[in-house]
């Protein structure tokens, strides 16, 4: 615990918590303690730069010791303030859904390349699998305002977590269609089933075994959206072999997965009647996003 010390100012605040979240080894520990105290406080962090010298109350520094102690325990900064920027919007999170990540915003990036191509032709209906907080979704809406675009989740929640994102981030609550079910059985309840030009997910992908070993921090997520099997890659074959029966002749698949997966999944496009596969590298050079043209 923070020593309690009368008149304590906020520079030591911050500085007496990024030591104690230094001993887990939290590399991010001042970066961190400058967050949390700034969600107590709400204000910036380029503004708490100007409060340093600053005494902090007595119910702040309770309720910044109360946020340390859960980030000690494993939980990351987004759950804790309960948001996390992506594609520069803000969206809001919980632990029903994944945290996003940077790297994912390359899958936006190749997504709305194509999209470009398809919107040129007129046509430009999306769909995103395993949509959790509508990240991507929305970004890509947001980005483009004239798409249509559909979104499914197994998860009551996360699709809960997705619509308040689309509501408070879109200037239309109907500007994104929400489906709930499992892969693409979400979208049976169509009387006539729709075709896509573009399908864009981010799956499940860690192996099962694999899971446990990662942070607390990552297994503070839901394990519905991380567990992709003994191998990782179940519920990507899922949607590969599926995908065909949803996806216009000359559209596009694109995934994100682990980097030792895109081996195996250009055969398993390759099999299923998918051409021109293009691999998108991520922040760290690693190809992380794959993409295939059907037909």
């Amino acid at each position: 615990m923070i020593p309690k010390i009368k008149n304590m100012t906020i520079q030591k605040a911050l500085s007496q918590s990024a030591a104690q979240l230094n001993l887990p080894n939290i590399d991010t520990a001042s970066l961190d303690a400058s967050l949390l105290l700034s969600h107590v406080l709400g204000v910036s962090r380029s503004k708490l730069l100007t409060m340093h010298e600053e005494i902090i109350r007595d119910k702040d520094l309770s309720a910044f010791r109360a946020l340390i102690d859960r980030r000690l325990k494993g939980e990351c900064i987004a759950y804790i303030v309960g948001k996390k920027e992506f594609w520069g919007l803000d969206f809001f999170v919980n632990p029903s859904v994944l945290v996003p990540r940077p790297d994912t915003e390359i899958l936006v990036e190749a997504a709305l390349e194509q999209i470009k191509v398809y919107k040129e032709k007129g046509s430009a209906r999306i769909l995103d699998l395993c949509t959790g907080s509508g990240a991507i979704a929305i970004a890509i809406k947001h980005e483009i305002p004239e798409l249509e675009i559909h979104a499914a989740d197994i998860s009551a929640e996360a699709l809960e977590t997705a619509k308040y994102n689309a509501r408070q981030i879109l200037s239309n609550n109907n500007d994104i269609v929400f489906y709930r079910g499992d892969l693409f059985d979400a979208l049976s309840s169509s009387s006539n089933p729709l075709l896509f030009d573009t399908i864009i997910s981010n799956p499940p992908y860690i192996p099962t075994d694999k899971i446990k070993t990662l942070s607390l921090q990552v297994q503070y997520e839901p394990r519905l959206a991380l567990d992709g099997g003994q191998s990782g890659l179940d519920i990507i074959k899922r949607i590969i072999k599926e995908a065909p029966n949803y996806i216009k002749r000359g559209g596009c698949l694109i995934m994100e997965a682990d980097p030792y997966q895109m081996e195996d999944m250009e055969i398993l496009l390759a099999n299923s009647g998918f051409c021109n596969i293009i691999k998108y590298k991520d922040l760290a050079g690693l190809e992380r996003v794959i993409g295939g043209i059907y037909g």
